[in-house]
């Protein structure tokens, strides 16, 4: 159990590419909650990591006979929310629903593209915070993020812990260009690299509160049929994505 104020030396060998540090204990922790139902608070973790190699930069010490160890270091930090998120089929509407921290929460949101086309303003923490404010401001909880874009920047998803809104993150796939009316349903070129990606998205992403679940794209046919509209029937994202 790793608690606050405490420090833990562990040996790791050189071939070790994962270690499990433990876990972490936060007593009376606060549940995060979309600012329709609750509070956002947020909490903070910091990992250092320092390595002695026996190797040295300098040549030797005072008596010139005993190496100097170099000394490694690497710090990273992250800040996360506490919050269960479940979905479940509304027993009225017969339609996707979702409970946060066990409780249902009725989605009210809209759709994201992004309102900066080439990104010149994806480092602006607060041009984030002041259009999400917006957004919160006139009732929405929740926002998706169209799949013929891109997976948010951290700034984006920072912003959204902190105003409370549930985000729904699709991955970049479109039936505009997947087989449907253009392109092809064997797109992307490269399935490898875009599993590579994928990879790296979740990663990045999967601390943030506020991300509630992910959607494979936007307007694809991943069951064949050739009268649901997309012509001759061809499968949208590929069977091996």
């Amino acid at each position: 159990i790793l608690t606050n104020g405490t420090i833990h030396n562990i040996t790791i060998a050189t071939s070790v590419s994962i270690m499990h540090l433990g876990q972490i204990y936060l007593p009376r922790a606060k549940l995060w909650w979309p600012h329709t139902h609750g509070s956002q608070p947020l909490y903070s973790v910091e990992l250092t990591f320092r390595s002695l190699d026996g190797k040295s930069d300098d040549a030797v010490d005072g008596n010139n006979n005993n190496p100097t160890p170099a000394i490694h270091e690497s710090t990273t930090q992250s800040t996360f929310g506490i919050r269960t998120i479940s979905s479940f089929t509304h027993p009225k509407t017969k339609s996707f629903a979702l409970k946060v921290n066990g409780h249902p929460v009725f989605l009210q949101g809209g759709n994201w593209i992004t309102t900066d086309l080439f990104l010149r303003y994806s480092n602006s923490p607060k041009r984030y915070l002041q259009e999400l404010q917006l957004l919160r401001n006139v009732g929405f909880n929740s926002l998706r993020v169209w799949g013929g874009g891109i997976a948010e920047t951290t700034y984006f998803y920072e912003a959204a812990d902190q105003l409370g809104l549930l985000i729904y993150q699709e991955f970049w796939m479109t039936g505009d260009n997947n087989g449907r009316f253009a392109g092809d349903y064997d797109w992307p070129l490269d399935h490898e690299a875009y599993l590579h990606n994928v990879w790296d998205t979740v990663k990045r992403l999967r601390n943030h509160p506020s991300l509630a679940w992910y959607g494979g794209g936007n307007e694809l046919f991943p069951i064949a049929d050739a009268d649901s509209g997309n012509g001759s029937g061809g499968v949208s994202p590929p069977s091996d994505i």
